[in-house]
């Protein structure tokens, strides 16, 4: 999963990615591209109370999924 703009359409994704996606389907690799662009694209519509909950509650479980995943991989 890579942030700063490229989005999963444009990547090849490779090996890794792909086995990791399709052996972790718990994880919601679209999410996180899907609120970039969001936030990217769609600025005037932004509920900051949504994006502050997605920060404060979501992100943290995300990111323990993401290292559970990149443990596997190393």
């Amino acid at each position: 999963m890579r942030c700063c703009g490229t989005s999963r359409s444009r990547r090849s994704g490779g090996p890794s990615f792909n086995r990791a996606e399709g052996r972790h389907p718990e994880v919601p690799w679209r999410r996180p591209a899907d609120l970039r662009n969001r936030i990217v694209h769609g600025y005037w519509s932004i509920d900051l109370e949504i994006l502050h909950t997605t920060a404060t509650e979501q992100l943290g479980p995300l990111i323990m999924a993401l290292h559970a995943v990149l443990d596997e991989l190393t």
